[in-house]
């Protein structure tokens, strides 16, 4: 990520790999979630939702800025690819 400076000098967002930053927090925001996870990463993101979109005005700097939050307070994540979501 080229914006990992607006984490801060201190973030631990800064110890993670390319390796684990493509394993692990690639995904963007959640779709399914639990409160406790949520917690921990919401305040964050919305701190660095400004900074990133001045370093990557896109449509997707809320979604950049959810990944650096969530490495940033240590919360991988894993894609499930075998469950489906219906209305139906």
């Amino acid at each position: 990520m080229e914006f990992i400076s607006v984490a801060g000098p201190n973030s631990p967002a800064r110890e993670v790999g390319k390796r684990d930053a493509q394993l692990f927090y690639q995904p963007g925001p959640p779709y399914i979630g639990v409160v406790s996870d949520m917690l921990k990463v919401v305040n964050r993101w919305a701190e660095l939702v400004r900074e990133v979109h001045k370093e990557k005005p896109q449509l997707l700097a809320e979604m950049y800025a959810y990944q650096l939050a969530a490495a940033d307070q240590k919360l991988p994540h894993w894609l499930v690819t075998s469950m489906m979501i219906s209305g139906v």
